[in-house]
């Protein structure tokens, strides 16, 4: 019996979403650097079943890059909640390890996003909100950028190991473990 539209356009959808998928922990873990080969062998189909459905590697990229997990992760990111630049380091520190042994999707694209340092980053913000702490005396001194960097470190490796599906016993460091390592010590 032949297929109807129907059926053509759900399997037209799940094709696009295999290829969504297995493309989303190659970009968590290379960036953009990822290729269409890259794509169809972890796909499990040929170079032109991607070109079909995507122009090239930026096409797919964007696309993740529109998916409601995904904006909603930026959207906890924007939040613009009152507080100290000690608590709003603290919201997003949170935001960032809020993720779950089993949430394959949330480590992916919480990792897409540790390589982001344009304007409106998590990077830059929190870079601005270390030297505001510094500032109020609650963050310990350095370079914010190398603050930064160190606890995006942190992080990678609390990431890599769900994406890659090793060492399931990796725990995810507690709020209050990670602001212990940049919260300025009390003076007796």
């Amino acid at each position: 019996m032949p297929r109807t539209k129907e059926q053509f356009s759900s399997m037209k959808d799940e094709r696009r979403e295999s290829i969504v998928k297995a493309s989303l922990p190659l970009f968590a873990i290379h960036g953009t650097k990822v290729s269409i080969d890259a794509i169809s062998e972890k796909a499990k189909c040929s170079h032109g079943i991607v070109y079909h459905y995507f122009k090239n590697t930026d096409e797919i990229y964007a696309y993740l890059q529109k998916s409601p997990a995904f904006l909603d992760l930026i959207s906890k990111f924007e939040s613009n909640k009152p507080g100290s630049s000690y608590e709003k380091i603290e919201d997003l520190i949170s935001v960032f390890l809020d993720v779950k042994k089993d949430d394959f999707e949330g480590a992916c694209y919480r990792l897409i996003l540790l390589r982001d340092e344009s304007k409106n980053s998590p990077f830059v913000k929190l870079c601005s909100l270390i030297k505001d702490g510094q500032n109020a005396l609650s963050i310990i001194g350095g370079e914010p950028t190398e603050i930064v960097h160190s606890l995006f470190t942190l992080f990678r490796g609390t990431y890599l190991p769900m994406i890659l599906e090793k060492h399931p016993s990796v725990q995810v460091p507690s709020v209050e473990m990670v602001m212990q390592l940049i919260r300025k010590p009390l003076s007796f």
